[in-house]
């Protein structure tokens, strides 16, 4: 039986303004006792800051988020949230950028990401004066605790986020000062430049289970800034970092990895976490999965807040099939941020993995229970009830889902797939048709579309229909379904194999450049 990947992944790994994850020279931490990793900490989310002028300067505002994430992840007894993690839940619920400043946006994304504190705010650049409003909202409260002012000519912009991480820190009771030359960089123009890079590759997922993929022209060009500003300042080790990733996604590894050394080595305590990432992702790519975990395993010791880390060891354990120890990192993370819906859903994954379904269950159960709304929840719900062969549930579960959001494409796949288990073909067919259907134009429902396909034509196999299974099952191919050896000993297809376009199809997967 096919187990499901987590299909709210992207909450963590797919990229949405991947400019402004954390990055940039690292001091020595503010003076604060340190924190056992296992203790319950307070959970802090930085948005992108939003203009109310001009949008020629929206760059600003990205850049001053990132300054603040880099700053609060120096603080050992804060769990710090990556500005890839919140915009992946800004992506999932197609907020606009203008919607990140508003207290009920902040209410929902907090709980979806386990916040405990939210800073966001707006501001007003005109030449030659940026004015910052920015706000501590706390979301068990439900309230705005503290806004700050800030007013000074945009050169000192290098300067004004120390000011503004000093009044954070007090607001959230953090002790020691803020570092300083936190953005890695004192060109204002070089930061402009691989903020526009970071933006170009904003969608460009790094999880070990995501097919997402960037048009080839966003990644040159995305790399043609970041040495623009590398030209304006070659120790900027964020556009280390950044030239790295366009590298990466380009498969160019050994450079890319010659350009995480360099940002690393420029960042002071040789901590950049842009570099982490993205050398983690290289490695991943490149077969160096010992590295990869290493690399992630180092990061994570290192900073402690730095609970991206944790969340991406998790998820390569599992990739690797190493799933006891993809547990004990989710346990360890759920025990730093029990409130986390993702990792609470990641541990019913895991669990499924090690055939404890119904702890598996019950766990994606509190999750769907943290966020009621969440369809992407409701279907690992299903899932996880297809694991454990209680299809009878999963099939209430994606009904009643269904219900309230008739056209969603992979619930409908999900729903297609219950009923093909249970040869329910003219159940099946409509279903899986309309979730084909739903899913054309949508890029990040490309895995749906390949499941259509496929369960499509299982089910016109099982109907004795051996053309158009065999029609359906090109197209999944095409689509980019390559799990061999599900088509070669999947026996829903056993009386197609005689077909000699079975064949063909089968040597596509084999040969895909043949």
């Amino acid at each position: 039986m096919r187990i499901f990947a987590f299909a709210a992944c992207t909450l963590f790994a797919a990229v949405a303004f991947e400019a402004v994850a954390v990055a940039g020279p690292a001091a020595p931490p503010p003076a604060a006792a340190p924190a056992k990793p296992e203790e319950r900490r307070l959970t802090v989310v930085v948005t992108p800051f939003v203009s109310s002028s001009d949008q020629e300067y929206r760059w600003l505002g990205l850049g001053l988020a990132q300054a603040l994430v880099t700053q609060l992840l120096e603080v050992k007894e804060l769990n710090t949230l990556t500005l890839r993690q919140v915009a992946s839940a800004v992506r999932k619920d197609n907020l606009r950028p203008e919607d990140l400043n508003e207290e009920s946006v902040a209410q929902h994304l907090g709980i979806q990401l386990g916040a405990d504190a939210f800073v966001m705010g707006s501001y007003t650049a005109e030449w030659p004066e940026v004015t910052i409003v920015a706000r501590v909202y706390r979301v068990k409260d439900k309230k705005v605790e503290k806004t700050f002012f800030l007013n000074r000519p945009i050169e000192e912009f290098m300067t004004l986020e120390k000011e503004l991480a000093k009044q954070v820190f007090a607001q959230l009771g953090v002790k020691g000062e803020p570092q300083t030359t936190v953005l890695g960089t004192k060109n204002l123009y070089a930061m402009h430049q691989a903020t526009i890079g970071y933006e170009l590759l904003n969608y460009q997922s790094m999880s070990p289970r995501s097919d997402v993929t960037l048009p080839i022209g966003s990644i040159k060009k995305a790399k043609v800034h970041f040495e623009k500003a590398l030209r304006l300042d070659p120790n900027y080790s964020d556009a280390h970092a950044g030239l790295g990733q366009a590298l990466t996604f380009l498969g160019d590894y050994d450079n890319a990895r010659k350009s995480y050394a360099q940002a690393q080595q420029l960042a002071p305590g040789g901590f950049n976490a842009q570099a982490v990432l993205g050398k983690y992702y290289a490695d991943l790519r490149s077969g160096r999965s010992d590295d990869a975990l290493k690399g992630l395993d180092a990061a994570a010791k290192a900073r402690t807040g730095f609970v991206h880390a944790l969340g991406t060891l998790g998820d390569m354990y599992n990739h690797l099939g190493r799933h006891r120890e993809a547990l004990a990192m989710f346990t360890r993370y759920n025990k730093l941020n029990p409130e986390q819906p993702w990792v609470t859903m990641q541990l019913g994954y895991t669990k499924a993995k090690l055939k404890r379904y119904d702890e598996a269950i019950k766990d994606t159960q509190t999750a769907v229970d943290m966020l009621p709304d969440s369809n992407s929840f409701k279907v690992e719900l299903a899932s996880r009830y297809i694991d454990a062969d209680k299809l009878p549930q999963a099939e209430e579960v994606l009904r009643k889902a269904l219900e309230k959001a008739p056209k969603h494409p992979t619930m409908n796949v999900r729903l297609g797939y219950i009923y093909l288990l249970q040869k329910r073909l003219d159940d099946a067919i409509p279903v899986l048709e309309r979730a084909l259907q739903e899913s054309q134009n949508a890029s990040d429902h490309q895995r749906t579309r390949q499941l259509a396909l496929y369960d499509l034509s299982r089910a016109m196999a099982l109907k004795k229909n051996g053309p158009k299974a065999l029609a359906y099952l090109e197209e999944a191919v095409k689509a980019g379904f390559k799990d061999l050896d599900e088509i070669e000993n999947e026996d829903d297809l056993e009386d197609v194999r005689k077909d000699p376009k079975y064949q063909q199809i089968v040597d596509m997967v084999r040969k895909p450049n043949g």
